[in-house]
């Protein structure tokens, strides 16, 4: 009876472990260049890393805010962005349809993003990113990511002209085609490094 106690636990002990997904795990920093520091994270659930990545830009909330509702020139300054178009948009809210590029032999895939423009009583401003496309829907042969969510939160940054702006970017996803993890975690810094090296250039040049 006693055996049969002990064996009884360990495969209950097994079967919760299978249960219950792992929590995420903390911040690790992976690249400091440029004035980019980017962080990546294993999420609860998940094989593929998030990532988070800061940078303070010379300019004011208003011109990152024009920049993101210009969905159009996307593929211009969002790494790995083949194509991009706006479905709808309000004031504070947009919803935008992204295909990625993949690598060979990969297909690119795409995601319908509803985006919500958050106004924080401390002056910041957070945009939600949910990725909202079925698995069933397809555009024009392409499968849907299986999953993406992230955000980006814009933060006044103080200093003589006031015209500094903090920018943090997180993002995870998953893709629908089976890429190994060994393949897309090692590189996950690339997409927000070269993301905010070009919106960097962006908001200068305008």
């Amino acid at each position: 009876m006693k055996i049969f106690s002990v064996l009884l636990f360990f495969i209950i002990l097994m079967i919760g472990k299978n249960i219950y997904a792992e929590p995420s795990s903390s911040w690790k920093l992976i690249k400091n260049s440029d004035g980019i520091q980017i962080e990546s994270r294993k999420e609860a659930g998940s094989e593929y890393h998030s990532f988070q990545a800061s940078i303070i830009l010379k300019t004011n909330l208003d011109t990152i805010l024009s920049v993101l509702k210009k969905v159009d020139q996307y593929p211009d300054w969002f790494a790995f962005t083949k194509a991009a178009f706006l479905i709808r948009q309000s004031r504070n809210e947009q919803t935008v349809f992204l295909e990625t590029n993949f690598p060979w032999p990969y297909q690119n895939e795409f995601m319908e993003y509803r985006m919500v423009f958050l106004h924080e009583r401390d002056g910041r401003i957070k945009v939600t990113i949910d990725g909202i496309s079925k698995p069933t829907d397809r555009k024009e042969g392409l499968f849907p990511l299986k999953k993406a969510s992230g955000s980006i939160t814009l933060y006044p940054h103080p200093s003589e002209t006031k015209t500094e702006t903090k920018f943090v970017y997180f993002f995870h996803s998953e893709p629908r085609q089976e890429i190994p993890t060994w393949l897309i975690n090692p590189m996950i810094h690339e997409m927000p490094f070269q993301t905010l090296l070009a919106l960097q250039k962006r908001v200068t040049k305008d």
